[in-house]
């Protein structure tokens, strides 16, 4: 629009009509400062805008507080303060009975896998090994095969810590 207004003030300055082109010149000014106001305008209609939503809000909050004191109030009158702490009382008691539990447990367990072994049964056990193994390759040297034998370990051991093991369940 400003455009079109500024082409009639070009055309009167080239008719020589000042007065047409001063009108001209005016609607350009009048219309600029109208665009200027009407943002202002938008502006202050947007900060009112906010203040509004904002007071909304802020009403929606007080209320829903409002609400909430009264449940508060009978939920403070419902707890019992020697009945909460009986409850922690016996909460810590379960917990400590699970920690003696778990400490005879770990004993019991520990006494499976640290039995006492001997370390002169691991040298002479070590030692038969040795010796098996030395007939397994030098019998196999003889027959020409270069492989060694694996020997099978003895039970005794394991079927005594399966015991074991089979005691603590049954506890």
């Amino acid at each position: 629009m400003e455009k079109a207004e500024r082409k009639k003030i070009i055309d009167a300055l080239n008719k020589n009509q000042m007065e047409n082109a001063k009108v001209y010149a005016e609607n350009v000014i009048r219309n600029r400062k109208e665009a200027i106001n009407l943002r202002r305008f938008g502006v202050k209609m947007g900060a009112l805008s906010s203040k509004i939503e904002s007071a909304a809000r802020t009403q929606e909050i007080s209320s829903t507080i409002a609400n909430s004191v009264p449940l508060l109030q009978s939920c403070m009158q419902k707890m019992d303060a020697i009945g909460v702490a009986g409850s922690i009382g016996d909460f810590e008691r379960i917990f400590e009975d699970m920690d003696v539990k778990t400490a005879e447990m770990n004993g019991a367990l520990d006494s499976v896998y640290s039995t006492a072994i001997d370390n002169g049964e691991v040298s002479n056990l070590l030692n038969e090994m040795k010796d098996q193994v030395q007939m397994n390759v030098n019998s196999d040297i003889q027959t020409g095969t270069d492989v060694i034998k694996p020997v099978p370990a003895a039970t005794n051991d394991m079927d005594a810590m399966q015991a074991k093991l089979n005691d603590l369940k049954n506890m």
